[in-house]
């Protein structure tokens, strides 16, 4: 399976080695008519699910499973051959869906297969079947072969790898550099060999000549080395046989298995919102709040402060304000201010935030235009009641003000008072 944007790779470890799973085609005269193109078709409310699952996991930190699951929402393709029976494909091709998209791209004409079911898929070989329609004449099925390749052998990969965000015809030429591979977590052993692969060519056939000089599949395309050159890796012959023989059907478990996964995660995640205790991060992290500070003897600020929650319980933020001075006059400032929090949370959408913050001010009033300069300390709590995307903040400050007024008979002054602010975090 490869996105639809070139070198995302699905990497796993091998003896020491990170290997990629490949996703992406191959062409050679005639043998057109025999590979083709797989894309999964997702059902709407599979889709629907697995965006949900991906961001549940993300949130888990397991960022990189994450991404692959919406790479994969976003449009995925790999390679697939025609047998007797079916088209042959890797399970990480087909991924989640139990129908997929063919399509022959030939010298002279495409042919498009929707809706195709996937007929047997297995995680463990990483192999997938799916059903082709019948009488389908201008195409040609490929033997599976009896035989296992010698080291040494010449060989042929054909699929079709991502080039400029769409499959694209590719057929390469190699050897059997290692008939008896072993795989670690695999039953099974791998053929490795040397012809190019790339991701898209997952799903893609190995290929040999006959003694009639026909073409037969030795294997199937699915890994390749990463930071090693021209290691590549297929299933083996034998293991296809063994895979279609038995109809395995383990792949088809693994959706099932993910949303069982999810409701358990819901479930914990829901008692977990309904206790009380503390909360690790705020979902909406930026707020916008207007606020106004009383201060004795009826001197007061209104203000804009835009603030920042940010990670282990630090905020940040910035505050426009206009004073408002009894028998001088009103004026602006602007400045930052940065401090803690620590977000407690009192059921699923309910949250009790004490916060202590200090900062900067500095602006002027009119007319006179004296010089300002504020160094509020505050704390206090707020009250937050999330939605599903926004919240709403209501809170109440104890503020503690050195201020310096260039034109005041006192210059340097100490102010305390209360802050009341309402506002809305995104």
């Amino acid at each position: 399976m490869t996105n639809k944007v070139l070198h995302i790779w699905r990497l796993i470890g091998l003896s020491g080695l990170m290997f990629f799973c490949l996703t992406t085609p191959v062409q050679a005269q005639g043998l057109r008519h025999s590979v083709c193109v797989v894309y999964p078709e997702i059902t709407p409310e599979d889709s629907t699910f697995l965006a949900e699952y991906a961001l549940l996991i993300a949130r888990e930190g397991k960022t990189a499973e994450a991404r692959q699951i919406t790479s994969y929402l976003h449009g995925s393709f790999g390679s697939g051959v025609l047998t007797d029976s079916c088209v042959l494909t890797n399970q990480h091709v087909v991924g989640y869906a139990r129908y997929a998209k063919l399509v022959f791209h030939l010298h002279d004409e495409t042919l498009t297969f929707p809706h195709c079911k996937v007929l047997a898929m297995s995680a463990g070989n990483d192999l997938a079947a799916i059903a082709l329609p019948d009488s389908q004449g201008k195409l040609v099925p490929l033997a599976i072969s009896s035989a296992a390749p010698a080291e040494e052998e010449n060989i042929t990969a054909a699929g079709f790898p991502g080039l400029q965000n769409k499959p694209s015809w590719q057929l390469t030429r190699g050897y059997i550099s290692n008939a008896s591979l072993d795989l670690e977590d695999h039953t099974w052993k791998g053929i490795q060999h040397t012809a190019p692969v790339d991701p898209g060519s997952s799903g893609g056939p190995l290929l040999r000549k006959n003694d009639s000089g026909k073409y037969e599949i030795v294997g199937l395309n699915t890994l390749k080395a990463f930071y090693r050159d021209r290691v590549c890796i297929a299933v083996p012959a034998s293991e296809i046989q063994r895979f279609w023989s038995a109809r395995e059907t383990d792949g088809f478990n693994k959706l099932d298995e993910l949303k069982a996964s999810l409701e358990e995660k819901k479930e914990a995640e829901h008692k977990r919102l309904n206790s009380v205790g503390i909360e690790d991060d705020l979902r909406n992290k930026w707020s916008f709040l207007l606020a106004e500070d009383w201060y004795s003897p009826n001197e007061h600020i209104v203000s804009l402060n835009i603030e920042y929650s940010g990670s282990h319980y630090m905020l940040y933020g910035f505050t426009f304000g206009a004073p408002i001075v009894p028998g001088t006059g009103a004026g602006i400032t602007g400045g930052f201010r940065f401090g803690g929090y620590l977000p407690v949370r009192l059921n699923e959408n309910n949250y009790l935030i004490p916060r202590v913050s200090v900062g900067l001010q500095i602006g002027t009033l009119f007319p006179t235009k004296p010089m300002l300069c504020y160094f509020p300390v505050k704390a206090g709590f707020d009250y937050r009641y999330q939605f599903s995307k926004t919240s709403l903040i209501l809170g109440i400050e104890y503020v503690f003000r050195p201020t310096i007024n260039s034109s005041a008979s006192q210059i340097f002054t100490m102010r305390h008072g209360l802050s009341a602010r309402v506002g809305v975090a995104l």
